[in-house]
């Protein structure tokens, strides 16, 4: 009997685990928080053909996903998508834009990266890895590049395969998306992002008195290595496809931007500015503030998302 108890515990045991195994990393939409279905809906964007409906990509970080809504921007000639990616920086833009080009042309790019994911990376082990947003051969690029960059602190010392091959990694977003019902919430914010191309809110709060991360350096802006690297190869590739290059800096809140040095604002815009020099790139601003009452949280619009599209076309249209 102790000898049964034994052989049925562990062949249970191994039953679970390949079966929680295999739904954890094929079935991330039933658990994922709610960034996986934004991620998920610019994986299946970028691979798929869009049938040249879109003519304009957005490309960016949170603040780009939140402030830019193509409902709003596009004309009778123009048409737009919001490819931005909460956390995202220009290692996972340059990789959108590339697989994007894959199935699809293009005629015009906007990039919107926030100051901070220029210099430091927050999301690439917990969404861009996790959420198996990339292909293998991508992460070990991504991976090799550093290596001859000799940059080992934007990325650290993870290995994307340990995430495919120590399940247990999912197992506290596991419990909680069986908790909350998490696909519920998942499916709705799918299906709300095809109507509105992309674009997202990310609260709807009234005001936002607090700083955002930028306002925490309180020396100069310093971007990293790998990031720069992989932002001047966005550059490139657009530019050898010949499309129009757009740069477009989201605005900080009141508060944030009065707390941000003006070392950190004039370096931040003379690296822009390097960037247009290097590049065939038209820079559309400088950094900007709105009143506090425009943002639901020191890093995302609300009641200002549509004063900053309207400036975004307009800025746009007068390039064109």
């Amino acid at each position: 009997n102790c000898k049964k108890f034994t052989v049925y515990s562990l062949g249970g045991a191994v039953i679970f685990l390949i079966a929680y195994s295999y739904t954890v990393l094929n079935y991330k939409m039933l658990y994922m928080n709610n960034e996986y279905p934004m991620w998920m809906d610019v994986h299946r964007k970028i691979n798929n053909d869009n049938d040249s409906i879109f003519n304009l990509i957005y490309i960016g970080d949170s603040r780009a996903k939140v402030g830019f809504k193509p409902n709003k921007f596009d004309t009778n000639t123009v048409k737009s998508l919001n490819l931005a990616l909460g956390g995202a920086t220009p290692i996972e833009g340059y990789y959108t834009l590339k697989n994007y080009l894959s199935n699809n042309k293009l005629q015009y790019l906007i990039i919107s990266y926030a100051p901070f994911h220029l210099s430091q990376q927050d999301s690439y082990w917990n969404r861009t890895v996790k959420f198996n947003f990339l292909l293998d051969s991508d992460y070990k690029e991504i991976h090799d590049s550093a290596l001859v960059l000799n940059d080992a602190t934007t990325l650290g010392d993870e290995e994307y395969l340990n995430y495919k091959i120590y399940t247990g990694k999912y197992l506290i977003e596991f419990c909680k998306g069986l908790l909350f019902q998490r696909w519920n919430t998942n499916k709705h914010t799918f299906n709300y992002l095809q109507v509105s191309k992309g674009h997202y809110y990310f609260g709807r709060n009234s005001k936002a008195t607090g700083l955002n991360k930028e306002a925490a350096t309180k020396t100069s802006f310093k971007p990293s290595e790998l990031i720069n690297f992989y932002l001047d190869k966005t550059l490139e590739l657009a530019n050898k496809n010949n499309i129009k290059v757009f740069w477009y800096s989201m605005p900080f809140n009141e508060s944030s931007f009065d707390a941000v040095t003006d070392v950190f604002k004039k370096e931040y815009n003379q690296y822009i500015k390097n960037l247009s020099a290097r590049h065939k790139l038209t820079v559309l601003n400088t950094l900007f503030y709105l009143d506090n009452t425009q943002f639901s949280d020191p890093s995302h619009l609300f009641m200002g998302v549509d004063e900053v599209t309207k400036d975004i076309k307009i800025k746009f249209q007068d390039q064109i």
